[in-house]
């Protein structure tokens, strides 16, 4: 299972995403999984709360961390991406980011963070 916690890197009430996202896969071993698992597809809607039209220009997410240790996942190949629509963004107005990648085929909880790059539009 994977967490995505989102963080404004400028305090500003921007872009506006949900402050936590879960993504549950269920490995067919059980508890004894191995290696890594497809994260399938989600899409979390991320709205333009700021008065001026933006872009967002890069969404980061941060390696994947074991939520007891901090230590990341023993499996080599889990890594989480996420791509956004990069047109304009106007105030009031959504967009998507969909988020796919590989998550831990072992139990657990491995929570991630977010970043976004935004521009603002004149």
């Amino acid at each position: 299972m994977a967490e995505i916690t989102s963080e404004s890197s400028s305090g500003e009430a921007g872009l506006q995403l949900p402050a936590q996202v879960t993504l549950a896969r269920t490995s067919l071993c059980g508890p004894f999984g191995r290696g890594s698992l497809d994260a399938g597809h989600a899409k979390v809607a991320v709205v333009n709360g700021a008065a001026a039209t933006a872009t967002i220009t890069r969404v980061f997410l941060a390696p994947l961390a074991d939520a007891r240790t901090g230590l990341a996942p023993r499996t080599a190949h889990t890594t989480l991406s996420a791509e956004v629509n990069n047109s304009p963004v106007d105030p009031g107005e959504a967009t998507a980011i969909e988020i796919t990648g590989t998550v831990p085929a072992h139990p657990g909880f491995e929570p991630t963070r977010s970043r976004m790059g935004r521009l603002p539009l004149d």
